[in-house]
């Protein structure tokens, strides 16, 4: 099996990013590390992983706005439609709730299917999570 891990570069954000992926490589799961960008330069596909998971810091205090990296990378994925999904947000005091449903409903606006998400508040938090998407996936099989 195969997962792709796309976070925002920030640090916080990619230090999650990096523990998921740990939890997920624990589980034998060939996982990839992927930096977003403001302006892709060419479309991401999506098509060999299994699982996509996507995560984002929290730009604004109160509004619980994504990355515009995120954003924009999301939009420019292709191979999307049906894919099994995760989300994550770097959670903040305020915001975290609001940021984690606009991160599901851009991936969802690009036809994918959100299994599961998650605010971790720590790099143990995030590689427990990684290792339930593991056993999700055993359950999609």
């Amino acid at each position: 099996m195969r997962a792709i891990v796309i976070h925002d570069g920030a640090r916080r954000t990619a230090q999650l990013a990096e523990a998921i992926a740990a939890g997920l490589n624990e589980a034998a799961i060939k996982t990839e590390l992927h930096v977003a960008q403001e302006r892709p330069s060419a479309p991401l596909s999506v098509a060999p992983y299994d699982l996509v998971c996507v995560g984002s810091s929290i730009v604004s205090f109160f509004g619980g706005r994504i990355s515009d990296a995120i954003d924009a990378t999301v939009r420019q994925c292709s191979r999307m439609e049906g894919k099994t999904v995760a989300a994550f947000v770097a959670p903040r005091l305020f915001g975290t709730t609001k940021a984690l449903r606009r991160l599901m409903e851009a991936l969802e606006r690009q036809g994918a299917i959100v299994r599961d998400f998650s605010s971790p508040r720590s790099r143990g938090e995030a590689a427990a999570f990684g290792r339930r998407l593991e056993s999700l996936l055993q359950q999609l099989e």
